[in-house]
């Protein structure tokens, strides 16, 4: 089926390409921030520089803005598919996303923003598919708690 939305909540955990994990470490080896022989380790503590994480904020920064964001976002749509959180067939149109992004740089003037170019391309890539799918599916309501139409109550 489509899953239970009304059961217990699943966890789903997205980890980016192996490609695009050891592009951003290569920036950071490049940019002198790690150790030439770092590895990634996602269970490694903080703060540990010979080792990386995903919580590690500057090789979170690289992989934000690594050139692998589509990749990252295709993996992403893969993993929505495969948990039966996106049709099979569902996509996203990256020549529109392309000339949205080079418009809004062109014709918007603002200070600065906190969206990585990653985050941009799977933020675009959300609102493409089904809003219940992904509402359902990210914004479970509390027991017993039910949208006035979904409750028979229609005054």
């Amino acid at each position: 089926g489509r899953g239970d939305y009304h059961g217990t909540p699943m966890t789903i955990f997205f980890h980016p390409p192996e490609e695009a994990v050891e592009s951003a470490l290569q920036q950071l080896k490049d940019d002198g921030i790690v150790q030439p022989d770092a590895v990634f380790n996602y269970s490694a503590p903080d703060g540990l520089r010979s080792e990386v994480t995903y919580r590690d904020p500057s090789f979170a920064y690289r992989l934000g803005r690594t050139p692998l964001e589509d990749e990252i976002v295709d993996a992403a749509l893969a993993l929505l598919k495969m948990h039966q959180l996106a049709p099979a067939t569902v996509t996203y149109d990256k020549d529109i996303f392309e000339r949205h992004r080079k418009l809004v740089k062109e014709k918007f003037e603002g200070t600065w923003t906190s969206l990585s170019p990653t985050m941009e391309r799977l933020i675009y890539m959300l609102t493409g598919l089904h809003p219940r799918l992904v509402c359902r599916s990210v914004h479970r309501a509390p027991p017993g708690l039910q949208r006035r139409e979904d409750s028979g109550d229609r005054q």
